[in-house]
């Protein structure tokens, strides 16, 4: 299975872990091996995933993050500004293209070590999210000919930006397990649902998601907004082993990617623990 990697992914100046912890997982991956796994690079669809950009998000806003100006508009996503950040949060989506070329050329399943997506809007980013990335990967999709993308956000926050930028094509649904319910902007109704959970009752509502997922037409790709932050709002991690299990099983052969999304130090967790957390979800596709 082929996931995708740049250094560009995290040349900017902010230290977060959005910013900071796909070198660590790249890294991981190198020297602690996964049986099935190769870390390749997205580069050659750089051009393709800013003219996918230019689709999801409006021309001022593009141009903000690429220049710094205006500043508030610039840093909606809650980072500093730095000539870097264009390139950085362009790298990240094309990850997801790869990834999506991947999977529907054969391949079945990939991947990205891409974070900070899913709260950007058209017009704004957000929540450490600049470029959607989860966005852009559904209009690679529909560009290559799939009738019917579903997006599963299982971070720990609502993927508002998303819906935001799609909502509206009937090519696209989206169903969202949240523990948080900051950035919740879309309707809880038809193919586009959120499913509140709480750490209690996290594995029965995935299990719910799922179902719902399964009543619906067939999609041609499914993207996996795979946020490990549930485990810093209390979920255990021996319960996100089992929610990789349950989407693996839920998407079986049909076409699908992933992105890595959420996961933090909150907590008092190292960025050790993070790795691992994520290493979860590549471990769980590789074996399939």
């Amino acid at each position: 299975m082929d996931i995708y990697f740049h250094p560009t992914y995290t040349d900017v100046e902010n230290a977060t872990e959005t910013t900071r912890k796909s070198q660590l997982i790249a890294t991981s991956l190198y020297t602690d091996p996964i049986p099935n796994v190769r870390v390749v690079s997205p580069m050659d669809f750089t051009g393709e995933a800013e003219r996918l950009a230019a689709v999801a998000h409006s021309r001022a806003y593009l141009e903000a993050v690429r220049t710094g100006t205006p500043t508030d508009v610039a840093r909606s996503n809650g980072l500093a500004w730095c000539p870097n950040l264009y390139g950085m949060a362009i790298a990240h989506s094309a990850g997801l293209v790869a990834a999506v070329d991947t999977a529907l050329a054969g391949d079945t399943t990939s991947g990205s070590l891409s974070s900070g997506l899913h709260h950007a809007s058209r017009t704004a980013g957000m929540g450490f999210c600049t470029i959607n990335g989860v966005a852009v990967a559904v209009y690679a999709a529909l560009a290559r000919g799939a009738a019917n993308v579903l997006v599963l956000d299982i971070d720990a926050h609502c993927g508002g930006g998303t819906f935001d930028i799609l909502g509206a094509d009937p090519r696209f649904t989206q169903i969202d397990v949240s523990t948080s319910f900051t950035y919740d902007r879309f309707p809880a109704s038809g193919n586009h649902r959120r499913i509140p959970a709480h750490s209690g009752d996290y594995l029965q509502r995935i299990e719910e998601a799922l179902d719902h997922a399964a009543s619906l037409h067939a999609p041609d790709l499914v993207v996996v907004n795979a946020g490990m932050d549930p485990v810093n709002d209390g979920v255990p991690v021996d319960d996100m082993a089992v929610r990789e299990r349950l989407v693996r099983d839920f998407v079986g052969s049909t076409p699908a990617v992933f992105a890595i999304a959420g996961g933090y130090g909150w907590g008092g967790h190292s960025y050790d623990d993070i790795v691992s957390w994520h290493r979860l979800t590549i471990s769980e596709w590789a074996s399939r």
